[in-house]
């Protein structure tokens, strides 16, 4: 093991120190050396010293508490501070969870037939007298094969009938997932072009509405303009005191008013800009109802309590929602084409 990944310093040993020589006998690989308490996943799980020696991790606490961590076993002495920079040995815990499930599985062949002893398994293993010597040719002389009893060879034969079951039932799961999976790729195929569109759309109508914004601030800009040149002729020709200047008055008069009418024939035939306007509402329309629709907890409440139902297979579940979602398109449609649709035209 790699000290330095652990923070463990391990220090050298007293001569004579090596080995169990005045430390605790771990004899059972199961149980802790100190409290000889078998090892657990919670409190008492097992943990390796630098040494090699494991110990669980309630008693490994205690030792940590003298701030002098002497390994019980061989007595080396190791520097830590906390727990945590001891690792945790995952192959004592493998070990451990594989026996537990070997025990388990001796228990379920024992409780198949009835037994003097409960506690062994008694009658599922073949007797002497299923013992039978091998003739055949190349067998090693005096060797001999044993029988299966036909209670074991009954619980195999359930054994396989329930894996076969189990595997048909997953293969059509898997086929189900399968075709779901195909209908989650055309959604998403789906959606991807609908909202490349929008946003195709959006930054053409956004472009627009820019310029068309631009071209306001021009046009207000330029009839400012036009307004104060109007109002310094008026104040000219109400200050006019000489013949001569009457006739620059005059044509700067009619300079204003020519400007003037062509900026009110502006005015009136390019705002608003109909297609931009129009556009804009629409998307706004569609966004919100889009918006209203994915928002819409009350008309998502049905269809949640059927999706939840654990018992319904999971194509019924997407039959639903390709009707929920069909019912929605259904409803967007104008009247005429709606009718169309479900006449089947």
């Amino acid at each position: 093991m790699d000290t330095k990944d652990t923070d463990i310093k391990q220090e050298p040993t007293a001569p004579g120190a090596e080995g169990n020589d005045g430390g605790f006998p771990q004899n059972n690989p199961a149980e802790c050396g100190i409290c000889f308490t078998l090892f657990d996943d919670i409190e008492r799980r097992p943990r390796t010293l630098p040494c090699g020696h494991t110990f669980c991790t309630s008693c490994l606490i205690v030792l940590l508490e003298t701030k002098n961590l002497t390994c019980p076993s061989c007595r080396v002495k190791h520097q830590t501070t906390t727990i945590n920079k001891i690792p945790i040995s995952y192959t004592i815990e493998e070990i451990l969870r594989q026996q537990k499930q070997m025990l388990r599985h001796y228990k379920a062949l024992a409780s198949l037939i009835p037994s003097k002893n409960a506690n062994t398994t008694e009658g599922l293993l073949p007797s002497n007298e299923d013992t039978t010597s091998s003739k055949e040719p190349g067998t090693p002389a005096g060797a001999t094969f044993t029988t299966i009893t036909p209670t074991l060879k009954n619980f195999l034969e359930e054994q396989s009938t329930s894996i076969d079951s189990a595997v048909d039932d997953r293969e059509e799961n898997m086929g189900q997932l399968e075709l779901y999976r195909t209908h989650l790729a055309k959604w998403k195929q789906q959606q991807d072009q609908q909202m490349e569109k929008m946003k195709q759309l959006e930054t053409l109508n956004s472009n627009d509405l820019e310029q068309e914004h631009c071209r306001v601030n021009n046009l207000i800009g330029k009839g400012r303009e036009i307004v104060e040149q109007m109002k310094a002729t008026q104040r000219r020709i109400q200050d006019i005191t000489k013949e001569e200047e009457v006739g620059q008055v005059i044509k700067q008069a009619c300079h204003c008013m020519d400007e003037d009418k062509g900026w009110k024939k502006k005015y009136q035939e390019l705002f608003p800009d109909v297609k931009t306007v129009t556009t804009s509402k629409k998307i706004r329309d569609v966004t919100k109802k889009a918006l209203m629709m994915v928002d819409d907890e009350a008309g998502a409440t049905e269809q949640a309590n059927q999706l939840s139902d654990f018992t319904r297979p999971l194509m019924d579940k997407v039959q639903i929602l390709l009707k929920y979602i069909n019912f929605e398109e259904l409803k967007q449609m104008k009247p005429d084409i709606k009718k169309k649709v479900e006449a089947g035209e």
